[in-house]
């Protein structure tokens, strides 16, 4: 009747990542298996959406103020010095 004090000796019915397959993943919501490619397809589509956002059609208010953001992040990226060496 002695019970494995160590949980992680045990071996779980649940494959480990390093077990499954490179071309199918599982979805969150519906636990679906899917492949890669369908997976980067469906991500690809979600992002063209969300750029309809970011860069509006006819829209150059936002437009102007993604390329000011940018050139920002882009100029202070540019401008950081490194520290001086100690020798």
């Amino acid at each position: 009747m002695a019970k494995d004090a160590n949980p992680a000796t045990k071996e779980s019915s649940r494959p480990s990542k390093l077990q499954e397959t490179p071309t199918t993943s599982k979805s969150e919501l519906g636990g679906i298996n899917i492949s890669v490619k369908e997976q980067r397809q469906k991500d690809w589509k979600i992002i063209k959406n969300l750029l309809v956002n970011i860069w509006p059609a006819n829209d150059w208010g936002v437009k102007g103020r993604v390329v000011l953001g940018l050139g920002l992040l882009i100029g202070a990226k540019a401008s950081e010095v490194p520290p001086p060496c100690q020798s």
